[in-house]
């Protein structure tokens, strides 16, 4: 008798082990995100296609757009090109780094050329990124130096930028 009380009690607790390990399971998998959420989250790593405005840094008024294209690369490389013609620039290298939650700090440079082909100095980008909760966009604001052949800082600017997620 006491045996099968024993095993009749043992079979009670398994069955409630069971129920409340599957009651917790289904309610992780309730509230975790979608897999592509996890993989993108709060990460900016990826391909990203971009609109940038540039704008009179004192009054706002738009001066120039053009579409640019980025790679964040893990561990905080950076790559940049745009829809401007060739020949007047080189594509952009540069760094970013998470400063936190959704927000990420780029810089880039990329050489500058006149119309005939001499070298004309650097440009130095830096974005102030604010990533959008789901992980698709991303908005920034925009300054740049504009440097000539010696390295004396010629210009500045200032401008906007949105970005949609192309590849994760």
């Amino acid at each position: 008798m006491k045996t099968r009380l024993t095993k009749s009690y043992l079979a009670g607790r398994a069955a409630l082990l069971a129920s409340l390990t599957l009651l917790a399971a289904s309610s992780l998998a309730a509230t975790a995100p979608s897999s592509l959420e996890a993989r993108r989250g709060d990460r900016i790593e990826g391909v990203w296609d971009s609109q940038v405005t540039i704008v009179d840094c004192q009054s706002g008024t738009v001066l120039a757009g053009f579409r640019g294209l980025g790679m964040f690369i893990r561990g905080g490389s950076l790559t940049q090109t745009n829809n401007m013609p060739p020949a007047l620039s080189s594509p952009s290298f540069g760094r970013w780094a998470r400063t936190e939650a959704g927000y990420y700090t780029a810089t880039f440079e990329f050489f500058r050329f006149l119309p005939d082909g001499t070298f004309s100095g650097v440009q130095k980008v830096t974005r102030d990124i604010q990533l959008e909760a789901g992980g698709d966009s991303f908005t920034s604001d925009v300054s740049f130096e504009t440097y000539d052949t010696t390295g004396n800082l010629i210009a500045t600017g200032c401008g906007t930028e949105t970005a949609t997620r192309v590849i994760d």
